[in-house]
């Protein structure tokens, strides 16, 4: 069966993609959009936490190129008014090679994931080296042509030690380390609305879908994050853990990934900390065992 990282977690929706019914003097121009999200985000946390939320995930944000902006701020506020709800944002899918000299470019963080006090997510590639399908094996495409080599015909996926190229980069704007972890973001086996026939990157049933992006490495890492609190709460008899705590032991436990180009200065190569992974993709076996390295 198909199963999430934390299939007995209870869910809260928000729902902040609607549709929206425009009539302009140029005529219809009808989308879904994020209209949904209040102007104040303060307000979104506030309902999720009066609800029993103490992870909250989110796939959305704007591409500011690494600003912090009135919606960072409200996040950052959100975080200090309620300690043991731990937020994530999505980095966002901005990574580029503009001068195709083979390496992913700084600078390209989205808002609110230049927040402070939220974990931002980045996306390493998912471990497959191949796909089925009902009629034969479907081989993982490459970056392409928007990307210098080696990037351009490295594979999407099938080597966990690399970044996705598109998982947008630190630092932040004032010179802060973004993001904090990295997790799977490509070919991840994800839902699949009943309301459109996308098939994604690759549809898999009726069900399901495989997609990508920082979208998806942040679900996974927030499922790593309900597990985790689980831990602390009944193995470790700590009452309502803080975000800090949270932060502080996926922080310290990451797996430093050795990168896909065989370089120790490009990319994930790098030596942890650093602008492409954060701290390193997640490691729940670690991150288990460094609450005893902890003093709280």
């Amino acid at each position: 069966s198909i199963v999430g990282a934390a299939p007995a977690a209870t869910l809260h929706f928000q729902a902040t993609e609607q549709w929206a019914d425009f009539t302009v003097a140029s005529g219809e121009t009808d989308w879904y959009g994020l209209f949904g999200i209040p102007d104040d985000l303060n307000t979104m946390f506030a309902q999720a936490y009066e609800n029993g939320s103490r992870v909250h995930t989110n796939s959305w944000g704007s591409n500011v190129a690494g600003q912090y902006t009135a919606s960072c701020q409200q996040a950052d506020q959100a975080a200090y008014t309620y300690q043991d709800l731990v937020i994530l944002f999505a980095a966002a899918n901005e990574g580029v090679d503009d001068n195709l000299d083979g390496e992913i470019d700084e600078d390209s963080m989205g808002s609110p994931a230049t927040a402070k006090n939220v974990i931002t997510v980045g996306a390493s590639e998912n471990d497959r080296s191949t796909l089925p399908t009902s009629s034969n094996t479907y081989m993982l495409s490459n970056w392409g042509n928007d990307y210098g080599e080696p990037i351009a015909s490295d594979l999407t996926g099938g080597d966990p030690d690399g970044m996705a190229a598109f998982s947008s980069r630190g630092p932040t704007d004032d010179n802060r380390q973004k993001p904090e972890v990295t997790a799977p973001g490509t070919w991840i086996l994800s839902t699949r609305s009943r309301s459109t026939a996308d098939g994604g990157w690759l549809a898999y049933d009726s069900n399901h879908v495989y997609m990508g992006g920082t979208s998806m490495a942040t679900p996974i890492a927030a499922g790593a994050t309900a597990l985790l609190l689980e831990h602390l709460i009944e193995n470790e008899g700590l009452a309502d853990p803080t975000s800090y705590l949270v932060k502080a032991i996926l922080g310290a436990s990451t797996y430093d990934m050795a990168g896909q180009y065989g370089s120790p200065t490009n990319g994930a190569g790098e030596a942890i900390p650093n602008m492409h992974e954060g701290n390193g993709r997640l490691n729940m076996y670690s991150a288990v065992q460094t609450l005893s390295l902890i003093h709280i």
